[in-house]
Parts: structure tokens; C-alpha cells; sequence
């Protein structure tokens, strides 16, 4: 059984801003399919009105679709 966590905000955008450190392994895990990330229609909300702000798809070369 895979451990499965919810991601905060902040964890998400900093392993999507840097490649190192424990909030990037932890994406890297999530990707891997080694952890289960928990999500409800919230904290997705949230997730998509933090990332779509200016400063953060810069530094994360995300594109508002």
C-alpha cells in the first residue's frame, strides 16, 4: 500500500521551483508513483490559484491555459 498525504501549497511550489531538496523528492515520489497524493476540489482550487500567479509560472515556465 502506497503512503498517501496531502501536499500542501507551499510544498507544491517549492518542489516545482527548485530540483533540490526534500519538497522536490517528495514531487519526484508523487511522480514515481511511490506516494498517493490526496486531493479534494479545494485544495486543487488552491493549488491552481496559487500556481497560476504571475511570480510562480515564471519561475516554473507554466503557461495559463
Amino acid at each position: 500500500m502506497r503512503v498517501r498525504v496531502v501536499v500542501d501549497t507551499s510544498l507544491l511550489v517549492a518542489g516545482l521551483r527548485s530540483q533540490l531538496g526534500a519538497s522536490s523528492s517528495l514531487l519526484t515520489a508523487v511522480a514515481g508513483r511511490r506516494i498517493k497524493p490526496l486531493v479534494t476540489t479545494a485544495v486543487f482550487l488552491e493549488y491552481e490559484a496559487v500556481l497560476l500567479r504571475p511570480e510562480h509560472r515564471l519561475a516554473t515556465n507554466m503557461s495559463e491555459a
